[in-house]
């Protein structure tokens, strides 16, 4: 769920009338809810995919019309100024079955963010759910997830990131461009509406060349030091789809130390 609560140029400020109407959203509010995230520079999945996240998870085809799909915030020309997803997930917990709900995509139009807030109280508060469950957090949305009551797992380091990286060169292009460093920064953000996948296209190219020595200076860090994967360690195979193999493996895991787990579909 990234919170998405950074100003943006050419992004007015003008303060409303009224007060946002909160609705449950809907599949038809797809154009408004892409437009909203595009301006604000989330991944934008195309319908298809996006629709998919439901309707293709079978926990929300079991669940269906209890289960709504998000909420949005209206203005008083009725046009969406805020929106939050709501994916659900199964989990086990000693062979008891834990109905998850976690968000995505949590954004709204930076004259209500303050009333974005009840985009967020609704998912952690809607009825029926075990247990709210986010892995993206970012530092932007930290202090509102810890308003409403959230805590944090009590195990493991969870703000610190651990790589397996294939490929140095797209890796090291990918982070470069993502951590904004000050050859990429004058184009940290679109200058006209509408623009930002150009936008992406542009810091690429501006990343790469930086991204050649960082990923050299990766690949005989690891190889010299003998941290990496050699090829004659592991044994890759290709599958269509999950056999026998992985519900033995799954058997094992559930006999253990009955953790928390993500229920597979």
């Amino acid at each position: 769920m990234e919170a998405y609560l950074t100003a943006q140029p050419k992004v007015l400020r003008a303060k409303p009338r009224f007060g946002p109407k909160l609705r449950e959203a809907r599949f038809e509010d797809y154009d408004q809810i892409a437009g909203l995230e595009s301006r604000f520079g989330l991944e934008v999945k195309p319908y298809e995919e996006w629709v998919h996240l439901w309707q293709g998870n079978p926990l929300y085809r079991e669940l269906k019309t209890d289960w709504p799909i998000g909420w949005v915030l209206e203005d008083e020309d009725s046009k969406i100024v805020g929106s939050m997803g709501n994916i659900p997930f199964l989990y086990e917990l000693d062979g008891r079955r834990i109905l998850v709900a976690s968000g995505r995509s949590w954004v709204a139009d930076l004259a209500y963010r303050s009333a974005s807030l009840s985009l967020l109280d609704n998912l952690i508060r809607q009825r029926n759910v075990d247990l709210y469950l986010n892995n993206t957090v970012s530092h932007n949305s930290i202090a509102a997830v810890t308003a409403l009551e959230c805590s944090r797992v009590p195990v493991g380091i969870w703000d610190e990131v651990a790589y397996w990286i294939t490929n140095y060169l797209g890796s090291f292009q990918e982070l470069v461009a993502m951590k904004n460093y000050r050859l990429t920064r004058p184009f940290a953000f679109p200058s006209w509406e509408g623009s930002w996948t150009r936008l992406k296209a542009m810091r690429a190219r501006l990343s790469k060349p930086l991204s050649y020595p960082l990923a050299a200076a990766a690949f005989l860090k690891d190889h010299l030091a003998k941290t990496s994967l050699r090829e004659s360690d592991v044994e890759v195979q290709s599958c269509r789809d999950f056999d026998d193999r992985f519900d033995s493996f799954w058997e094992e895991v559930k006999r253990g130390l009955s953790p928390l787990l993500m229920v597979p579909d």
